[in-house]
């Protein structure tokens, strides 16, 4: 599974990484328990550092067509 979202941290949280487990249950994807980020840039908001991250989570495997 593969996502880009924003975070204050140049790590996602462990809230995210759980909703994006839920999601891929949800569409019969089971994965392998590993997460990969990359930071692909980072830039200072008013409110801080602001960090746009790549989240990769590899398939274990696929129960059901998406």
């Amino acid at each position: 599974m593969y996502t880009v979202l924003e975070s204050g941290t140049p790590l996602p949280s462990f809230e995210m990484i759980q909703r994006m487990v839920q999601w891929g249950h949800k569409h019969g994807i089971e994965t392998e328990g590993l997460v990969y980020a990359n930071d692909m840039t980072s830039f200072f908001a008013e409110e801080g550092a602001v960090y746009c991250l790549e989240v990769y989570m590899p398939a274990r495997r696929i129960l059901s067509q998406i």
